[in-house]
Protein backbone atom coordinates (compact mmCIF):
# COMPACT_ATOMS: atom_id res chain seq x y z
CA UNK A 1 0.00 0.00 0.00
CA UNK A 2 1.11 3.39 -0.93
CA UNK A 3 0.35 5.29 2.39
CA UNK A 4 1.78 8.41 1.29
CA UNK A 5 -0.08 9.17 -2.05
CA UNK A 6 -3.48 7.70 -0.17
CA UNK A 7 -2.65 10.44 2.52
CA UNK A 8 -2.71 12.85 0.30
CA UNK A 9 -6.78 12.40 0.59
CA UNK A 10 -6.62 14.24 4.26
CA UNK A 11 -6.29 17.60 1.75
CA UNK A 12 -7.64 17.21 -0.95
CA UNK A 13 -11.20 19.30 -1.01
CA UNK A 14 -14.28 17.37 -1.93
CA UNK A 15 -14.64 19.25 -5.90
CA UNK A 16 -18.28 19.63 -5.53
CA UNK A 17 -18.17 21.53 -2.93
CA UNK A 18 -16.09 24.30 -4.52
CA UNK A 19 -17.94 24.05 -7.62
CA UNK A 20 -21.09 25.43 -5.37
CA UNK A 21 -19.01 28.13 -3.55
CA UNK A 22 -17.24 26.85 -1.08
CA UNK A 23 -13.92 28.12 -0.13
CA UNK A 24 -11.32 25.27 -0.59
CA UNK A 25 -10.27 26.34 3.62
CA UNK A 26 -13.35 25.24 4.21
CA UNK A 27 -14.29 22.41 1.92
CA UNK A 28 -14.54 18.94 3.08
CA UNK A 29 -11.72 16.57 2.50
CA UNK A 30 -12.15 13.46 0.89
CA UNK A 31 -10.56 11.98 3.64
CA UNK A 32 -13.06 13.08 6.19
CA UNK A 33 -15.94 12.58 4.04
CA UNK A 34 -14.20 8.87 3.94
CA UNK A 35 -13.95 8.82 7.83
CA UNK A 36 -17.88 9.61 8.52
CA UNK A 37 -19.00 7.46 6.04
CA UNK A 38 -17.29 4.72 7.85
CA UNK A 39 -19.07 5.71 11.03
CA UNK A 40 -22.43 5.91 9.42
CA UNK A 41 -22.04 2.52 7.88
CA UNK A 42 -20.58 1.35 11.24
CA UNK A 43 -23.96 2.66 12.58
CA UNK A 44 -26.66 1.72 9.91
CA UNK A 45 -25.08 -1.87 9.87
CA UNK A 46 -24.91 -2.59 13.09
CA UNK A 47 -28.79 -1.46 13.11
CA UNK A 48 -29.06 -3.90 10.33
CA UNK A 49 -27.80 -6.53 12.57
CA UNK A 50 -30.11 -6.44 15.40
CA UNK A 51 -32.97 -6.33 12.87
CA UNK A 52 -31.69 -9.47 12.35
CA UNK A 53 -29.83 -9.16 8.73
CA UNK A 54 -27.20 -11.13 8.00
CA UNK A 55 -24.05 -8.87 6.66
CA UNK A 56 -20.49 -8.93 7.19
CA UNK A 57 -19.51 -6.02 9.31
CA UNK A 58 -15.87 -6.39 8.31
CA UNK A 59 -16.80 -6.35 4.50
CA UNK A 60 -18.48 -2.94 5.21
CA UNK A 61 -16.22 -1.25 7.49
CA UNK A 62 -13.27 -1.88 4.38
CA UNK A 63 -15.48 -0.55 1.43
CA UNK A 64 -16.61 2.35 3.64
CA UNK A 65 -12.88 3.32 4.48
CA UNK A 66 -11.70 2.59 0.82
CA UNK A 67 -14.35 3.74 -1.11
CA UNK A 68 -12.93 6.89 -2.62
CA UNK A 69 -8.99 6.10 -2.35
CA UNK A 70 -8.69 5.94 -5.80
CA UNK A 71 -8.78 9.98 -5.79
CA UNK A 72 -5.35 9.88 -4.55
CA UNK A 73 -4.40 8.67 -7.75
CA UNK A 74 -7.77 10.07 -9.82
CA UNK A 75 -8.39 13.34 -8.18
CA UNK A 76 -12.53 14.12 -7.00
CA UNK A 77 -14.28 13.63 -9.82
CA UNK A 78 -17.86 15.26 -9.85
CA UNK A 79 -20.78 13.16 -10.42
CA UNK A 80 -21.36 14.67 -13.83
CA UNK A 81 -18.36 13.97 -14.77
CA UNK A 82 -18.16 10.32 -13.30
CA UNK A 83 -21.67 9.78 -15.51
CA UNK A 84 -19.90 10.78 -18.65
CA UNK A 85 -16.58 9.20 -18.18
CA UNK A 86 -18.82 5.82 -18.35
CA UNK A 87 -15.71 3.74 -18.10
CA UNK A 88 -17.04 0.62 -16.18
CA UNK A 89 -14.28 1.01 -12.99
CA UNK A 90 -11.15 1.01 -15.13
CA UNK A 91 -10.02 4.15 -13.74
CA UNK A 92 -10.51 3.09 -10.16
CA UNK A 93 -8.88 -0.58 -10.70
CA UNK A 94 -5.81 0.89 -12.07
CA UNK A 95 -5.88 4.00 -9.23
CA UNK A 96 -5.91 0.98 -6.91
CA UNK A 97 -3.02 -1.06 -8.69
CA UNK A 98 -1.03 2.19 -9.03
CA UNK A 99 -1.37 2.71 -4.81
CA UNK A 100 -0.65 -1.22 -4.53
CA UNK A 101 -3.61 -2.32 -3.29
CA UNK A 102 -5.40 -4.88 -5.77
CA UNK A 103 -6.49 -7.22 -3.08
CA UNK A 104 -9.57 -4.96 -3.00
CA UNK A 105 -10.60 -3.73 -6.51
CA UNK A 106 -13.29 -7.06 -5.77
CA UNK A 107 -14.66 -5.08 -3.05
CA UNK A 108 -14.69 -1.62 -4.69
CA UNK A 109 -16.47 -3.26 -7.93
CA UNK A 110 -18.63 -4.69 -5.24
CA UNK A 111 -19.11 -1.50 -3.97
CA UNK A 112 -19.58 -0.14 -7.31
CA UNK A 113 -22.53 -2.40 -8.70
CA UNK A 114 -24.21 -2.21 -5.21
CA UNK A 115 -25.71 -5.68 -5.40
CA UNK A 116 -24.88 -6.83 -1.72
CA UNK A 117 -26.56 -5.34 1.26
CA UNK A 118 -23.01 -4.65 2.94
CA UNK A 119 -22.58 -2.54 -0.65
CA UNK A 120 -26.06 -0.26 -0.30
CA UNK A 121 -25.38 0.15 3.22
CA UNK A 122 -22.24 2.10 2.30
CA UNK A 123 -23.62 3.44 -0.54
CA UNK A 124 -26.60 4.74 1.49
CA UNK A 125 -23.82 6.45 4.14
CA UNK A 126 -21.92 7.52 1.51
CA UNK A 127 -25.06 9.73 0.33
CA UNK A 128 -26.19 10.45 4.08
CA UNK A 129 -22.61 11.78 4.44
CA UNK A 130 -23.21 14.17 1.42
CA UNK A 131 -26.54 15.57 2.36
CA UNK A 132 -25.17 15.87 6.06
CA UNK A 133 -22.36 18.19 5.28
CA UNK A 134 -24.28 19.73 2.77
CA UNK A 135 -27.38 20.87 5.56
CA UNK A 136 -23.97 21.72 7.49
CA UNK A 137 -22.82 23.93 4.50
CA UNK A 138 -26.57 25.41 3.75
CA UNK A 139 -26.88 26.59 7.77
CA UNK A 140 -23.51 28.66 7.36
CA UNK A 141 -25.19 30.33 4.79
CA UNK A 142 -23.68 28.93 1.25
CA UNK A 143 -27.03 28.30 -0.42
CA UNK A 144 -25.93 27.13 -3.61
CA UNK A 145 -25.78 23.27 -1.93
CA UNK A 146 -29.42 23.01 -1.38
CA UNK A 147 -29.24 20.63 -4.94
CA UNK A 148 -26.75 18.18 -3.17
CA UNK A 149 -28.97 18.18 0.25
CA UNK A 150 -32.39 17.10 -2.36
CA UNK A 151 -30.46 14.94 -4.83
CA UNK A 152 -29.02 13.03 -1.88
CA UNK A 153 -32.35 12.78 -0.23
CA UNK A 154 -33.51 11.15 -3.65
CA UNK A 155 -30.99 8.86 -4.15
CA UNK A 156 -31.17 7.37 -0.50
CA UNK A 157 -34.31 7.25 -0.90
CA UNK A 158 -33.97 5.09 -4.19
CA UNK A 159 -31.12 2.75 -2.48
CA UNK A 160 -33.85 2.02 0.22
CA UNK A 161 -36.42 0.56 -2.44
CA UNK A 162 -33.79 -1.92 -3.31
CA UNK A 163 -33.38 -5.29 -1.69
CA UNK A 164 -31.45 -6.77 -0.01
CA UNK A 165 -31.83 -3.52 1.99
CA UNK A 166 -35.17 -3.07 1.64
CA UNK A 167 -36.29 -4.64 4.94
CA UNK A 168 -33.94 -2.46 7.01
CA UNK A 169 -35.14 0.75 5.49
CA UNK A 170 -37.59 1.69 8.15
CA UNK A 171 -34.95 1.41 10.89
CA UNK A 172 -32.46 3.44 8.53
CA UNK A 173 -35.01 6.05 8.39
CA UNK A 174 -35.67 6.86 11.66
CA UNK A 175 -31.83 6.72 12.27
CA UNK A 176 -31.57 9.41 9.09
CA UNK A 177 -33.86 11.72 10.37
CA UNK A 178 -32.38 11.24 13.79
CA UNK A 179 -29.53 12.92 12.66
CA UNK A 180 -31.08 15.37 10.48
CA UNK A 181 -33.02 16.75 13.35
CA UNK A 182 -29.48 16.60 15.81
CA UNK A 183 -27.18 18.29 13.63
CA UNK A 184 -28.75 20.35 10.91
CA UNK A 185 -31.47 22.72 10.92
CA UNK A 186 -32.16 23.55 7.15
Amino acid sequence: MDLEKISSLKWLSRTGWMLRGIPNAVAESVASHSFEVALISLELASLCRKEGFSLDLGKVLIMALLHDVPEAVTGDIVKWSKVRINDEGRLETEALHELRMDEYVGLIKEFNEGRTIESQIVKISDHVSTMLQAARYYRQGFREVEDIVKGSSSSIDLLLQKEPVFGCSAIIKERLSEWMRTSTHM
